[in-house]
C-alpha cells in the first residue's frame, strides 16, 4: 500500500476510534448500558425472554468498545497507559464470553457461563469510575475521614452506653427482640446493643409503650441523640456533594478533536454563538469547552443553543487550567485577549507557549492586541499558529468605511454565521475529515475560468464565488492569497495549497473544492457577454482628517489613508502628554518592525518620518521605494472632548472644512463614555448651527459596547439633522468576535481582510450601473453578470436591491433560484466587486 494509502487509513481508524470513545462517553449513553446490565443480572425468569434484545445491545456495545480500544492511548491522562491497556483487554475477552451467554444453546448449558455475566459488574463501575473516584478523593480528606470516623464512633458509643445502662438497670416487660413474647433472648446483652442501636439510627423504632421507664428513658435519650447525629450526616453530606461538584468542575470532559475557546471576555458570548451556528450549518453539533478564570459557570452559557458547551475555571488563568478542558487533545484552540488586562498580549503568548508543550498538532489561534506583539506571539506558537491582529483589522476597517459608507452592512453578512461567508479549503491537509488531495491548475487556467467553475450550480443546488488561491504556507507566513486576477499568470505546475470562495456554507465548499480535484475545471460554459457600463461609487478619498484619541488600531488606519491618498493631511489629537508618548512609540516601532523584517505582511511597506514642527510632533510616510513621501500628520495636545477644540483645534483646520473625523478612543470600555461625549458634542454643534459639514464630510467612532454604538449613531443622526451615511460607530467587541470566528474556521483570514480592506490590490469596491446603457436594461442572472466581470478583473460578491421600504437589500452571492439570482442592472441599488480600486 502506497504511503499516502496508510496514511490515509491510520488517519480513518483514528478518527473512528475517537468517535466510538465519544460515543461511550456520553452520559445517556453510560446510564442506558448501566440500566441494562443490572436488568441481565436479575435472577428472574422474565429476564430470559430478553436475551435477544440484550445480544443485540451488548454486541453494538462490544463492537464500539474495540474500535476505541484500538485508538491511540492517552499516555497525557493516564498514569500507567500499559497497565490501563491491559485491563481493558482482559475485561473485552471476559465480555466476548458473557455475550454468548445470551445466545439461544447457552439456555441450557453450564451454569458458569451465565455466572460469567457478573464481570460485567467490573465495567458498570469502569463507566462511572469518575464519580466513584471522585467520591473516594473526597472522603479520603484528612478532616472529612475524621468528620466521617468521629460519627461512626459516637453512634457505637451511644449505643453500647444504652446497651450497658439496660444491662444494669434490667427493666422488665419489653420485649427487645420484637418477636412479640418476653423471654430469655430479651435479657441478652447483644439483643439490647442491637434494640439501642435501632433507637440511634431510625427515630421510628422508638420505644412506643411506655410499660418500663428505665427503658422510655433511654429509646428517648439514644432517639434524641440520633436525630442530632442525623443532622451532622445531613451537613456532612451536602459538604461532599458541594466538593464532589467542584471536583466535576475541575475534572477535564474526556474530548477528542474538540474546539477550546480560552478566556472569558465580552466579545464570548457573540463567539460561541457564532461558533454553534457554524458547526449547526454542518448539520452537527459543536464540541466545544470554554476556559474561564470565574469558579462559577457564565450566565450566557444557559442560553438556548449553549448549554452543552463545557465550562472549566483555572484560578488567575493559570496554564494547569488547560489539562481541565482537555487541550492536549483539541484540535483548535482560541486564545482571546481582554483589552481590561493590561498585560493581555503577554498573557496570550503566555497561554500559546503552554499549550504549545501540550498539544503541537492543533491549530492554535491567538488574539493580539498591539500589533507590535504579532511577531513574537507567533515565535512562541510556532507553524499551525494563527494569529488575529485585532486593532490592525479595526483600523484598516475604519479606514475603508471612510470611502465606502455601505461596506459595513457586506462585512456584517461576510464575518457572521448568518447567509454567506468567506470559506477557505486547505488541500493535503488532516484537519478535514475528507481524503487528503492535490489541485492542480492546467496552463491556461486564470481566474476567470475557476470562477465559472465555481458558479455552476452543485447536485444539491449550491454555488460558490471563487475569490483566489492559497499559496503553500512558508516559515513565516502560514497563509498567502492570491486573489482575482493576480491568478492569472501563475505556474501551471505549482499545485494549489488552498482555495478562498464565498459559499452558503464550508460542507458546500468542501464539496466543490473535492470536485475540482478529482475532475479538474469544466471547460467554460460559453462566451461571457459584454457586462453594462458601471461607474464607481466610493467617496473620493479624504484630503483632511481629524482624529480624536489613539489606539493601536490607529497605526494602521493612518497607513490605509496616506496609502489611498498620498496628499492626505491627518491632526491626531491625544489628551495628555503620556499619551502622546505612547502614540509617538506606536509610530516608531511599526518603522522599526519592518525595518528589521519582523513585519510578516503582503502588499506594499513603509515607515513614518519625522520632519520638523512648530514644536508638535510632524510625520510624514514613505513607503518602499516611493520617491516622495505621502500626507502630513501632525500630533497636537488637546482635550477632544471640549466645544472649542472641536470648533479649532489647534495649529488645525476648523471642523467645517474637515472632510473625515474618528473618535478613536482607547481599547478600554471606561473610554466610551468619552467617545459618546465627543460626538454627541459634534452634533450638537451642528444642531445649534456653529458646525456647516463639507460636502463630504464623514464620522467615524469607535466604541467597545455594541448597545452603547447603536444608541449613539442613532442620537447623532436625530440631533444633527444628518442621514446615516455621514457616520458609523463601530463595537470592537462585537467585530473581535466575528474575526476570532473567522480566523478559527477560515484559514487565512487574517492575510486575504487584510488586502481587501486595504487600498492595494484586491479591495472591496462598490460600483452603480449606468441606466441610460441599453444593457442595463435587459435582465441578467448573477452568473452571468459574475463571469462578464470576471473578464475586466472584477470578482462580482454582492448585489444590493431597493427594499419596499425605500431601505436596501443585500444579496451575497445567491444561488440558483434565490433572491438577487435575476435583475435588471437599471434597478439595481448598487453592486460589490473585488477589484482594483480607482
Amino acid at each position: 500500500m502506497p504511503d499516502g494509502g496508510r496514511r490515509d487509513l491510520r488517519a480513518t481508524l483514528r478518527a473512528g476510534a475517537q468517535q466510538a470513545a465519544q460515543v461511550l462517553a456520553r452520559v445517556e449513553v453510560r446510564a442506558l448500558l448501566s440500566a441494562a446490565i443490572v436488568l441481565s443480572l436479575l435472577p428472574f425468569p422474565w429476564v430470559q425472554h430478553l436475551n435477544w434484545p440484550f445480544l443485540l445491545l451488548f454486541g453494538v456495545e462490544l463492537c464500539v468498545r474495540v474500535v476505541a480500544f484500538l485508538g491511540p492511548v492517552d499516555d497525557q491522562t493516564d498514569a500507567a497507559p500499559g497497565r490501563h491497556r491491559l485491563f481493558h483487554g482482559v475485561l473485552l475477552g471476559l465480555d466476548l464470553i458473557a455475550l454468548l451467554s445470551f445466545l439461544p444453546w447457552s439456555m441450557g448449558g453450564p451454569r458458569w457461563l451465565r455466572l460469567v455475566r457478573l464481570s460485567r459488574l467490573l465495567l458498570l463501575i469502569s463507566y462511572w469510575a469518575p464519580v466513584v473516584r471522585d467520591l473516594r478523593v473526597v472522603l479520603g480528606q484528612r478532616e472529612r475521614s475524621r468528620q466521617v470516623l468521629l460519627m461512626g464512633f459516637s453512634v457505637l458509643l451511644f449505643a453500647f452506653v444504652g446497651a450497658v445502662l439496660l444491662e444494669h438497670l434490667t427493666p422488665e416487660g419489653v420485649d427487645f427482640d420484637g418477636d412479640g413474647r418476653q423471654d430469655h433472648h430479651d435479657r441478652r446483652f447483644s439483643t439490647r446493643l442491637w434494640w439501642a442501636f435501632r433507637q440511634v439510627q431510625d427515630p421510628g423504632n422508638m420505644l412506643q409503650a411506655p410499660s418500663d421507664v428505665v427503658a422510655v428513658a433511654v429509646s428517648f435519650a439514644l432517639t434524641v441523640s440520633g436525630l442530632f447525629l442525623v443532622s451532622f450526616l445531613i451537613g456532612l453530606g451536602t459538604d461532599v456533594v458541594r466538593a464532589m461538584l467542584d471536583l466535576s468542575r475541575s475534572r477535564p470532559p474526556g474530548l477528542r478533536g474538540h474546539l477550546v475557546v480560552v478566556h472569558v471576555t465580552p466579545s464570548t458570548p457573540r463567539l460561541m454563538t457564532e461558533l454553534v451556528r457554524h458547526y449547526q450549518k454542518l448539520f452537527t453539533t459543536a464540541r466545544a469547552a470554554l476556559l474561564g478564570r470565574a469558579d462559577d459557570r457564565p450566565a450566557f452559557l444557559d442560553a438556548p443553543g449553549l448549554r452543552h458547551i463545557v465550562y472549566r475555571s483555572s484560578a488567575e488563568g493559570k496554564l494547569q487550567g488547560l489539562t481541565r478542558v482537555d487541550a492536549h487533545r483539541a484540535r483548535r484552540i482560541v486564545v482571546q485577549a481582554d483589552a481590561r488586562d493590561a498585560a493581555a498580549d503577554a498573557e496570550t503568548a503566555r497561554f500559546v507557549l503552554g499549550l504549545r508543550e501540550k498539544n503541537r498538532q492543533a491549530l492554535v489561534v491567538a488574539e493580539v492586541l498591539d500589533p507590535r506583539n504579532v511577531s513574537v506571539t507567533r515565535v512562541a506558537g510556532g507553524p499551525r499558529t494563527i494569529i488575529v491582529p485585532t486593532e490592525k483589522l479595526i483600523g484598516l476597517l475604519v479606514a475603508a468605511t471612510a470611502t465606502q459608507p455601505r461596506l459595513e452592512a457586506l462585512l456584517r453578512e461576510l464575518l457572521s454565521s448568518a447567509g454567506h461567508e468567506v470559506y477557505s479549503f486547505l488541500y493535503d491537509s488532516e484537519d478535514y475529515d475528507t481524503p487528503r488531495t492535490v489541485l492542480r491548475l492546467g496552463a491556461d487556467a486564470d481566474h476567470a475560468r475557476l470562477l465559472d467553475a465555481g458558479l455552476r450550480p452543485s447536485p444539491e443546488g449550491h454555488r460558490a464565488v471563487v475569490l483566489g488561491v492559497l499559496r503553500p504556507p512558508t516559515a513565516k507566513t502560514p497563509y498567502r492569497p492570491l486573489l482575482g486576477a493576480a491568478l492569472d499568470g501563475r505556474p501551471a505546475a505549482e499545485p494549489v495549497y488552498g482555495l478562498l470562495a464565498i459559499a452558503v456554507s464550508f460542507g458546500a465548499m468542501r464539496r466543490m473544492a473535492l470536485r475540482f480535484a478529482r475532475h479538474g475545471l469544466p471547460p467554460p460554459e460559453r462566451p461571457p457577454v459584454t457586462a453594462p457600463p458601471l461607474r464607481a461609487a466610493d467617496l473620493p478619498p479624504p484630503r483632511t482628517v481629524l482624529i480624536c484619541g489613539f489606539r493601536p488600531a490607529g497605526v494602521h488606519l493612518l497607513e490605509s489613508l496616506m496609502l489611498g491618498a498620498p496628499d492626505v493631511d491627518v491632526q491626531l489629537l491625544v489628551r495628555t502628554r503620556a499619551e502622546l508618548d505612547a502614540t509617538l512609540a506606536m509610530l516608531h516601532d511599526h518603522s522599526l518592525h519592518q525595518q528589521l523584517g519582523l513585519w510578516h505582511e503582503a502588499g506594499p511597506l513603509g515607515r513614518f518620518e519625522t520632519i520638523e514642527g512648530d514644536g508638535a510632533a510632524h510625520f510624514t510616510y514613505r513607503a518602499d521605494g516611493a520617491q516622495c513621501p505621502a500626507g502630513a500628520l501632525r500630533i497636537d495636545i488637546a482635550d477632544w472632548t471640549r466645544e472649542g477644540t472641536l470648533l479649532a483645534p489647534p495649529g488645525g483646520r476648523p471642523l467645517s472644512q474637515v472632510h473625515l473625523a474618528v473618535v478613536l478612543g482607547t481599547p478600554h470600555p471606561d473610554t466610551d463614555a468619552l467617545t459618546a461625549v465627543a460626538v454627541l458634542k459634534i452634533a450638537d454643534l451642528v444642531g445649534a448651527g456653529q458646525v456647516t459639514f463639507d460636502p463630504r464630510f464623514r464620522l467615524l467612532a469607535v466604541m467597545v459596547e455594541d448597545a452603547l454604538a447603536t444608541l449613539v449613531e442613532t442620537r447623532f443622526c436625530a440631533a444633527a439633522g444628518a442621514g446615516p451615511s455621514r457616520i458609523d460607530v463601530f463595537a470592537t467587541r462585537e467585530f473581535a468576535a466575528y474575526f476570532n470566528f473567522q480566523s478559527a474556521v477560515v484559514p487565512g483570514f487574517d492575510a486575504l481582510y487584510s488586502e481587501l480592506l486595504s487600498p492595494w490590490g484586491q479591495s472591496f469596491v462598490r460600483l452603480e450601473p449606468l441606466a441610460e446603457a441599453p444593457e442595463a436594461h435587459r435582465p441578467w442572472t448573477f452568473a452571468e453578470l459574475a463571469r462578464s466581470l470576471a473578464r475586466e478583473g472584477r470578482t462580482l460578491l454582492a448585489l444590493e436591491l431597493p427594499a419596499p421600504d425605500g431601505g436596501v437589500r443585500l444579496c451575497v452571492a445567491p444561488g440558483p433560484g434565490d433572491e438577487g439570482d435575476r435583475f435588471v442592472p437599471a434597478q439595481l441599488a448598487g453592486l460589490w466587486v473585488m477589484g482594483p480600486r480607482g
